[in-house]
């Protein structure tokens, strides 16, 4: 099998378990939802005939019912009972408590709408229950203080202990969760430290589960439209070698980092989340596939081909190339910690902006003249951004994260400033934008048909070298298939009724000259070696 049918066999896969998995998901949704039915009506009739309910079906309830809480976030409000210090900005506030699995809940308490807004405390707290299954409880006896933005840990005093409890009361024998038949009420003390807080919860209208499949089907579109256009970029080189030269190394390693700490991330996510494991672990995989396989395929193509002369010197190659891959993995190391790190911070992600900036010096230093680069732009970087925009554009994400349209804005505003740079490099040339008086002198190919200089040189060369017809007439070979990129380096460089002349006095057609050129730089007759257009 070919490595193009094993790549399409490869998306294939992604995309039917991309479509299979939260399809999945409904059903086995719809199958708890009639186990938990069955087990509510044994235990009722249990209790109404007053016999004591089966053990294993106890504690099935008791699995049905933390399982169903998973599927739900408890929103409400806190305030200090005893007017002492909370550790917080204020007296009263926000909380939130959201079930990771069976086993653990984070409780959260903040000042503001969103969780990263101001400073807050969480606590991870245990699952328990009573012998009667009428209440269940989350305990914790370790709380964490968080401020600016989950950038700074303080712990809050020394020797400054602190207590959570979150009683979750049944109105009546039920796995359901619903608004009339569960009551929460919380409580966090500090004897030591002089401060309560209380609070009461209730159901959020928010279907976590719905809210997490809504998120995955979205991530794994992006993901794949990302696979596409990484994919399709491979396989314009594997047709035309000399189509990796107009790629940034730096830009397609930005984009890799990135897409590295989005699998990372999610193979956190869906570790921490056990109850929705399924949803979050295929888009890691997904991720996955796409940086380590298609990303970083592409990455080394780019450099293979960009350093191409070493190749005749073994020895100098491999030492090139062992030094590549350790300042890629340093610079992939400490850039995934850095990106954890600011990760909530407006100002870095707004800098992020700029993952087109080495693409576009790259095009201009090299002076490289390239058809706009879609697959690249759109299917490559915008949805990197899309990723982005829906945690601070979107006011119910998935984290709860507080939106921000001047980030979402000014992000991209550079992005469309960056496209329309590199739309405007094919249209007038790489270096359009770079004054005249500091680009250095640049060898003029295009040449009229009626000056001396040519008449001279067709004394020698009467015959095209590349497609053997006369220079006279026009090029004996069709080039159907580039001519959009013969038309766009025309309407850059050439005049009407020219000819192209080399360095080395030969003469040749323009388009059988520019589409040689697009292939080596070097004069078909006598091989020396061709400036760039």
């Amino acid at each position: 099998m070919s490595k193009e049918n094993r790549m399409k066999v490869i998306l294939l896969s992604i995309c039917l378990a991309s479509f299979f998995g939260p399809a999945l998901s409904i059903s086995l949704e719809s199958l708890e939802m009639a186990t938990q039915k069955t087990l509510d009506n044994r235990i009722l009739t249990a209790t109404l005939l007053q016999e004591t309910p089966n053990p294993e079906e106890v504690h099935k309830t008791y699995n049905q019912r933390s399982h169903a809480l998973t599927r739900h976030i408890f929103t409400g409000t806190w305030a200090s009972s005893n007017g002492g210090n909370t550790a917080l900005k204020s007296s009263e506030g926000k909380t939130k408590l959201l079930f990771l699995n069976t086993t653990f809940a984070y409780v959260l308490l903040y000042d503001g709408r969103y969780a990263d807004e101001d400073k807050y405390m969480i606590a991870l707290g245990n699952i328990s229950t009573d012998t009667n299954l009428t209440r269940m409880m989350v305990e914790s006896n370790t709380v964490t203080v968080y401020q600016e933005k989950m950038m700074q840990l303080t712990l809050y005093r020394t020797g400054c202990s602190m207590t959570m409890s979150v009683n979750i009361a049944y109105n009546k024998l039920s796995t359901k969760v619903s608004e009339n038949d569960i009551g929460l009420e919380l409580s966090l003390a500090s004897p030591d430290c002089n401060f309560a807080i209380s609070g009461k919860l209730s159901l959020d209208p928010t279907d976590l589960l719905r809210k997490a499949i809504n998120y995955t089907i979205m991530l794994v579109f992006v993901s794949l439209l990302k696979m596409y256009g990484i994919h399709s970029i491979l396989h314009e080189i594997s047709n035309n070698p000399s189509e990796a030269s107009k790629y940034s190394v730096y830009t397609l390693i930005l984009m890799l980092v990135w897409d590295a700490y989005f699998s990372i991330f999610h193979l956190f996510l869906s570790l921490n989340f056990t109850n929705l494991f399924h949803l979050f672990v295929l888009p890691f995989l997904i991720l996955f596939i796409l940086y380590s396989v298609f990303e970083t395929k592409l990455l080394i193509e780019v450099w293979r081909y960009q350093n191409h002369s070493f190749e005749t010197q073994p020895e100098e190659f491999r030492r090139k190339m062992i030094s590549f891959y350790m300042k890629f993995y340093l610079f992939m190391f400490l850039w995934l910690i850095i990106i954890s790190k600011l990760i909530l911070v407006n100002a870095f992600l707004v800098i992020n902006a700029f993952i087109l900036a080495p693409q576009i010096y790259h095009l201009a230093q090299n002076s490289i003249l390239t058809k706009f680069q879609t697959n690249l732009v759109f299917y490559s970087v915008v949805p990197t951004g899309l990723i982005l925009a829906y945690f601070r554009g979107c006011p119910n994400n998935l984290l709860e994260l507080s939106p921000s349209a001047w980030t979402v804005g000014s992000f991209f505003t550079i992005i469309l400033v960056q496209i329309l740079l590199l739309y405007l490099q094919t249209r007038r040339g790489p270096q359009f934008f770079i004054p005249a008086s500091f680009l250095p002198p640049k060898f003029n190919y295009f040449i009229q048909r009626k000056n001396a200089d040519l008449e001279q040189a067709m004394e020698t060369d009467n015959d095209c070298a590349i497609c053997m017809n006369s220079l006279r007439g026009d090029s004996g070979i069709d080039f159907d298939q580039t001519a959009p990129y013969m038309e766009m380096v025309l309407n850059v460089y050439a005049k009407e009724n020219c000819y192209m002349r080399t360095p080395c006095n030969h003469c040749y057609h323009p388009k059988c000259l520019i589409n040689w050129m697009a292939v080596k730089l070097e004069c078909p007759t006598c091989r020396k070696e061709l400036p760039p257009l």
